[in-house]
């Protein structure tokens, strides 16, 4: 008889949010990002990183959140000054470097990923639907930018 594989912990999650190249990493040669300077000085990725493994261990339900625009920025969803600007700028389109994952805390294959325009993720994504598909009752949040984009997810959260 074949065994069913079941999630251990079939209510709980774990979502790394903004854990990309163009935001936890300065590009070479580059003036220095003070958002990567603080995540290098925090020991913001090896912290995620060994998050990410006690939950896969545990097999946690895992999601991956990034900061990516495509070509028409059709799923951004903020319209502060700041998105103004990446939007200007070009910052953070789909398929550029800056939105790939560090490789720390990559997603491996499975692991969904949700591209945000917005600083929550539930927003302009299907997470919170994805979420609620698996049943997910608890969520566990790390990631870059903990007084924006996890603080509001984490606000979110708890009203949903």
């Amino acid at each position: 008889m074949d065994r069913m594989v079941t999630n251990a912990h079939p209510e709980a999650a774990l979502v790394l949010v903004d854990l990309q190249l163009g935001l936890c990493r300065s590009p070479i040669g580059a003036e220095p990002n003070p958002l990567a300077v603080a995540v290098a000085e925090r020991g913001v990725l090896s912290a995620a990183a060994a998050a990410l493994e006690v939950a896969r261990r545990r097999e946690l339900h895992v999601a991956h959140v990034r900061l990516a625009f495509d070509a028409h920025h059709a799923n951004r969803t903020n319209h502060t000054a700041r998105f103004d600007d990446h939007e200007r700028a070009g910052r953070f389109a789909i398929g550029s470097e800056s939105v790939e994952f560090c490789p720390e805390v990559a997603p491996r294959p499975g692991e969904p990923v949700f591209e945000k325009g917005s600083v929550s993720a539930f927003a302009s994504t299907t997470l919170e639907r994805a979420l609620r598909a698996q049943g997910v009752q608890t969520i566990f949040l790390g990631g870059v930018a903990t007084h924006l984009a996890v603080e509001s997810l984490a606000r979110e959260a708890a009203d949903r």
